[in-house]
């Protein structure tokens, strides 16, 4: 075949052979979770390992082979294609000479000096409230001496074009303005557990002293640090359900223009816009940006450690590779899963060799490291690792989480597929961990990756999606898909995504002809219908089909009646009948700081009498199907209030209850 055919030929194929894939793909999206088991039972096809795991065992087997298929043709056409030298060819190993001058040891000097202070102290279980500002004193010290150290000055320039700079800051404020719009609204106010988060914070706000070193905050397994950082938050926003919860929505912001800066480092500008556009449509980062736990908090130093890490490695800065060792050990201070950014350098570092990569290169990663770890190990010593294995399935009782071999069974296919298919729902996520292009795009990405895994950039990458879905989804303790965790992987997966759109979006320039302002024009059509496709799927999951999907508890739907104009606006005040209604109702209606508008709140055994009910505005009641007394408060309440108008008000599931006794006649 001449080699002008073959060009044509291959021209037409390769791009053909990528669709093809990607279709594959997006069919293994669309079986996945869908009851197709009698037929495929009757075609002889068998349940594989997922029996016992997910209610259609041969569907989802099904799913992963075509998810393969897709993945496999996918990488191949990628690959002939030619477009292997873009500019994720940079490579990361690059030698860091540092030599101190002779009078950058005093600041050494002076930071271990007021490290070694710092740590004896918190040894002997001393804590004041100048120890945060000794630290930090410290860390400036050893910031300085390498600085002062480096052979050359740090070249931080990243030559970010003004129009990437506007790109990345309207995203990121389009983010935080579609997320605090209804931050406080009543459907997040009541899950079960979160307020111990919201009193610690409000606590520390309000002057109470609390070791900042410790892990031992709230539940005494939450680092002090995340409760500090959202008392902060909240002396800005208030000392209510917005400035608490406006505490989540920042971490979550902060993470996707940190994100874009490392994903252009390794692989461009058009595969970090792609990554940063679906990691802000995330319907998974928008439920948890809604939450007042400290959940979402270790995705940022995370994020930042290895942004930190490429710079100083790709740029020869000691400095820059003193600051990744910094937010991995400022990692320490927020939820377990971000101790696992060390792990992931390390095991990157390990994939280097002898020779590409010196002992002495790895001294200011570790003295960084090191400095922001010290003092949570003065306070808490080997606490720090038992109390994380604690949270995973290796501390949990095997009477109660099945032993050890039968939970990793079941938790690598439901972390691996997770974001494909999820059967399970919590914190407001429903369905697939990612929106169904999201997850076709992140899967074939992912298989990429993997099979350019000799280069560094994506061997990065490989490494941190490994490191984290082990850390946060193969151990976790419960027979679920781990989704209270595992949305530590949505950075990694927005890169994914990114790169699969990247490279589906050049192929386009294989088949558009001249001139080339047609074919990059043709690609930003395409980009923009697909991102715009994610983000209206994403808007739709979260803001309409789980909460008609998944009911809320009756505390929140009891916070609406409470919050809404015609029960706040009355003269008198609302009463609560419930049967338990302090543990979770009583701190969320408390956290609303509604003054003199707070209703009373009565259990079924401390009912007021009739005539202190006739004389209340709005009376709420909250029925118990499984309290025998439920009924015959229902009718002592009827009873008393025969001057109210009794309502029936639904969550937004229509699946829970609760009835409003509102003044006015009856009709």
């Amino acid at each position: 075949m001449p080699a002008l055919l073959r060009s044509r030929v291959a021209m037409v194929a390769f791009p053909v052979m990528l669709l093809v894939g990607l279709g594959l793909a997006g069919a293994a999206q669309y079986f996945i979770g869908r009851d197709l088991e009698r037929r495929l039972d009757s075609w002889h096809f068998p349940a594989g390992l997922f029996g016992g795991i997910y209610p259609y065992p041969r569907t989802v087997l099904l799913a992963v082979v075509l998810f393969a298929a897709g993945g496999l043709l996918f990488v191949l056409a990628a690959r002939l294609m030619g477009r292997d030298s873009d500019s994720a060819a940079v490579a990361l190993r690059v030698p860091n000479r540092w030599r101190p001058p002779p009078s950058a040891a005093a600041l050494a000097l002076a930071s271990l000096g007021l490290l070694l202070y710092l740590l004896i102290n918190l040894a002997r279980g001393s804590y004041h409230e100048f120890y945060p500002y000794l630290f930090l004193a410290s860390a400036l010290a050893s910031a300085g001496f390498w600085i002062a150290g480096a052979r050359m000055r740090p070249r931080w320039s990243l030559r970010i074009n003004w129009y990437e700079a506007c790109a990345v800051g309207l995203i990121t404020a389009a983010f935080i303005a579609i997320n605090v719009r209804d931050l406080a609204n009543w459907y997040y106010s009541a899950i079960g557990d979160e307020y111990a988060f919201f009193h610690v914070a409000s606590a520390i706000g309000d002057g109470e002293t609390r070791n900042l070193f410790s892990q031992a905050g709230v539940y005494e397994n939450h680092p002090v640090a995340t409760s500090a950082y959202q008392a902060m938050v909240m002396k800005v926003f208030g000392f209510d359900q917005f400035g608490w919860r406006m505490g989540s929505l920042l971490a979550a912001a902060a993470v996707i223009p940190v994100l874009y800066l490392l994903v252009r480092m390794l692989f461009g500008v058009r595969p970090a816009l792609l990554s940063t556009v679906l990691l802000a449509s995330s319907h998974y980062l928008f439920a948890y940006a809604h939450l007042g736990y400290d959940s979402i908090f270790p995705l940022f130093p995370t994020v930042l450690c290895l942004l930190l890490f490429v710079v100083g490695m790709r740029k020869g800065s000691t400095f820059a590779l003193f600051g990744a060792g910094c937010a991995a050990g400022l990692g320490f201070y927020t939820f377990y899963s971000s101790r696992a950014a060390i792990v992931i350098l390390a095991l990157y570092l390990v994939t280097l060799g002898r020779r590409g990569l010196r002992p002495r290169d790895l001294v200011p990663l570790a003295w960084g490291f090191v400095l922001f770890v010290a003092p949570m190990f003065a306070v808490d010593r080997l606490d720090v690792f038992n109390r994380m294995t604690e949270q995973s399935v290796v501390g949990y009782d095997s009477s109660t989480v099945g032993e050890m071999a039968q939970r990793l069974r079941g938790n690598v296919p439901r972390s691996m597929l997770g974001f494909s298919y999820n059967p399970h729902n919590q914190h407001f996520v429903a369905g697939s961990l990612l929106d169904p292009i999201s997850a076709v795009l992140a899967t074939v990405g992912l298989l990429y990756c993997f099979s350019r895994i000799r280069h560094e950039g994506y061997r990065l990458l490989a490494i941190w999606f490994g490191v984290a879905v082990v850390a946060t989804g193969f151990f976790f303790p419960v027979a679920n898909v781990a989704i209270s965790r595992l949305h530590y992987l949505l950075p990694v997966l927005a890169a994914f995504a990114g790169l699969a759109l990247h490279h589906a979006l050049r192929s386009a320039e294989s088949v558009v002809l001249p001139p080339a302002i047609v074919s990059r024009g043709a690609q930003a059509i395409v980009a923009v219908a697909v991102l715009v496709a994610a983000f209206s799927l994403n808007v739709e999951r979260f803001w309409h089909e789980t909460p008609q999907d998944i009911p809320t508890s009756p505390d929140s739907v009891a916070v609406r009646a409470v919050l809404s104009p015609s029960c706040r606006d009355l003269p008198r005040q609302t009463l609560i009948v419930g049967a338990h209604p302090e543990p979770l109702l009583q701190p969320a209606i408390d956290a609303y700081n509604l003054g003199q508008e707070t209703p009373k709140i009565a259990t079924f055994d401390t009912l007021p009498s009739s005539s202190d009910l006739s004389t209340a505005g709005c009376v709420v009641f909250m029925p118990r199907d499984d309290d025998p007394r439920s009924d015959p408060i229902l009718r002592t309440l009827r009873e008393a209030l025969r001057t109210h108008r009794e309502e029936r008000l639904w969550d937004l599931s229509h699946i829970r209850y609760i009835l409003v006794f509102r003044p006015g006649s009856t009709p």
